[in-house]
């Protein structure tokens, strides 16, 4: 690996988001256009949101076969984590290894090792959960009470919780940054945000998406989508109303070039993008272009 290439690893490590080891790559990269699927259907039912840890090992909600599922870097061995969840949607990991998922009706924790699980919270329909850069805080997204609520992270079973963004509009996920600014995504085609103790209906980020579901945002707030009925990921930069497609976006199939229903993305440490593809049953990997790296 030359200098350049060593250099740009250590930026998309930098990019470090809510403090759960997120990676992010360079506002300028791009990725090879045919897909590899990580994990097929025949591991998997319908996966939905994903999350990526430090040692690059990717975690999928199996939302209809009720689980949570792993995929370590490197192995085609997909093992399970949790079993006999309710409709698990999301999750996240923290820098100690606790894992939040999002079940259908509740928030719950389940510490290093994964047992002995603690439901933090009640909700109507949870589809997303996210952890703010302190890791004291997670934030989740309830469909059908159309709010965003915010949960103290290590605090008490049975929690309230914090109403942050009563107006959303059926949120389908959320992200947060570092001043706690809310970023929420519509079923109805738009992102918008919220700053701290803002009310009303949001500042409109980016709209005309289609069916937007998991977001991400790296540290110059560039927002990462999951365009659902664009079967397409797209990048929106800082203060642009433009929505650029980095992955896929040549109709619904299961060709290397296609996706079905988008559900999330996420970056390894490489930068190589993975993807919820949903309506196929898969997890699509699209490597970083290596000039990439090299510039």
């Amino acid at each position: 690996m030359n200098t350049s290439s060593l250099l740009a690893l250590v930026i998309i490590h930098l990019f470090v988001q809510n403090g759960s080891c997120a990676y992010f790559p360079p506002i300028d990269a791009t990725w090879q256009k045919q897909a590899e699927t990580v994990v097929g259907s025949d591991k998997i039912g319908s996966p939905q949101g994903i999350f990526i840890d430090r040692d690059n090992t990717l975690y999928i909600a199996d939302v209809y076969n009720y689980r949570i599922v792993k995929l370590e870097y490197g192995s085609t061995n997909v093992s399970v984590v949790l079993d006999g969840l309710d409709y698990p949607t999301d999750l996240v990991i923290d820098k100690k290894g606790t894992m939040f998922v999002a079940e259908k009706e509740s928030l719950t924790r389940w510490p290093k090792g994964f047992h002995n699980r603690t439901i933090l919270a009640r909700a109507e329909w949870l589809l997303s959960v996210a952890i703010d850069p302190r890791q004291e805080h997670l934030y989740i997204t309830d469909y059908f009470s159309n709010y965003v609520k915010k949960y103290i992270a290590n605090g008490e079973a049975e929690q309230n919780g914090t109403v942050v963004v009563p107006n959303a509009i059926s949120p389908w996920s959320v992200a947060i940054n570092g001043i706690d600014t809310v970023f929420a995504a519509s079923y109805y085609g738009s992102v918008r945000e919220w700053k701290r103790n803002e009310s009303g209906e949001g500042k409109v980020v980016i709209d005309q998406l289609g069916e937007p579901r998991g977001i991400s945002l790296d540290c110059f707030g560039t927002l990462y989508i999951a365009n659902c009925g664009g079967n397409s990921v797209v990048r929106v930069l800082a203060g642009s109303k433009t929505a650029t497609v980095i992955a896929a976006g040549n109709g619904i199939g299961d060709a290397p070039d296609q996706l079905y229903n988008p559900a999330d993305a996420a970056f390894d440490s490489y930068g190589n993008l993975y993807v919820s593809d949903y309506g196929n049953g898969r997890v699509q990997r699209f490597r970083i272009n290596q000039k990439t790296l090299s510039q």
